[in-house]
């Protein structure tokens, strides 16, 4: 879910990285927000926490519903027709690693700390066996649910990336995504949505309808919000999970058309955290492990339980941003090494013709 990408356009706040490319800072602050949803939603179930007469107000709104966002945003910014084909192979090997390195750290940590909090019996050539098999998108996630979109985040990766660019794209994702939704593939259809969203944008970027009329635009934005919200007040299913993508679609339209929106995203302390947002994704659960294990060791049973649930959701937080922090420049170093072999190898291919 990387914000990398190489086009740019007027209506898109961006700053240029190093490498030359664009990065929008307000989809890192998006990315934040939809991080925590899903954190919150995870300690509410784990913790058993009762919001009340607030539970019904934000029914819909879940870590699901997130997932949705994230889809979408993977979708829109694997759609980037300006990459040559000959670049397919690196984009494909890159992007499994950069699902398959973190979920190794991941699930290879977790298994110790199951092993450390008597949480399952573990044979240690069958664990290993299992973190391998999970890691590389093959196999259940038991060490680390919350990866269980992962292996359909790559599939829809693998999709757009093998069409994008090509003449007939639009059609040819539209009629994947009706055969993935018949065959109950939600989310790589979801995804689809954001490569489809892509092209919208793009097409409609100067000449959208109302865009002169700033009342009637914003009458427009305003009713998507309120119809988007409105279709997600289901219990979970797969129509309910398609509804999700539908919405998250919406407001990526919305937010991609409002330069308010975008500036509020965009700010520093969003846009930052936003950059580690896969990464807290994927740890949000072993630190709650990690701090339940801590907690019961220091205070068992000497504090109230409301204030104990507190302490736990703060350290469980504090914990997953620091664990998510290091993976990140763990990640980054995986990536730079991964580069360097590329450039050695193309270096020793050039002397050998």
């Amino acid at each position: 879910m990387n914000t990398n990408i190489t086009i740019s356009s007027n209506t898109v706040p961006h700053r240029n990285t190093d490498n030359g490319k664009i990065r929008l800072f307000w989809v890192d602050g998006l990315k934040c927000l939809l991080a925590f949803l899903v954190f919150f939603t995870h300690m509410s179930v784990l913790l058993s926490i009762d919001f009340g007469k607030y539970e019904q107000i934000f029914y819909g709104i879940t870590g699901k519903y997130a997932v949705a966002v994230f889809a979408v945003i993977l979708g829109f910014l694997a759609n980037n027709s300006t990459s040559s084909n000959s670049d397919l192979s690196v984009k494909i090997l890159r992007r499994y690693f950069h699902f398959v390195f973190p979920l190794l750290m991941v699930t290879s940590a977790t298994s110790i700390i199951y092993v450390l909090s008597r949480i399952e019996e573990i044979n240690v050539r069958g664990a290993l066996k299992h973190i391998l098999k999970e890691s590389f998108l093959l196999g259940e996630n038991s060490y680390c649910p919350q990866a269980w979109c992962l292996t359909d985040f790559f599939i829809a990766s693998l999709i757009i990336y093998v069409f994008s660019g090509k003449r007939y794209r639009n059609a040819i994702w539209v009629l994947i995504f009706l055969l993935l939704t018949l065959g109950g593939k939600i989310w790589i259809a979801v995804c689809l949505l954001g490569a489809l969203l892509k092209e919208i944008h793009v097409f409609t970027d100067k000449e959208l309808p109302f865009r002169k009329t700033g009342f009637l635009f914003s009458l427009l934005k305003i009713s998507l919000i309120a119809f988007s919200f409105t279709i997600i007040r289901y219990p979970e299913n797969s129509i309910t999970y398609l509804f999700d993508g539908i919405s998250a679609t919406l407001m990526l339209w919305v937010c991609l058309n409002s330069s308010v929106l975008k500036r509020l995203l965009s700010a520093n302390i969003l846009s930052a955290c936003g950059k580690i947002s896969f990464e807290f994704f994927m740890v949000h659960i072993e630190a709650y492990y990690i701090t339940i294990f801590v907690l019961d060791a220091l205070f068992t049973n000497t504090i109230p339980y409301d204030i104990q649930i507190l302490i736990t959701v703060i350290v469980t937080l504090c914990i997953s941003v620091v664990l998510a922090y290091s993976l990140s420049l763990l990640t980054k170093r995986f990536n730079k090494l991964m580069i360097v072999c590329k450039n050695q190898l193309q270096q020793v291919g050039n002397h050998e013709h």
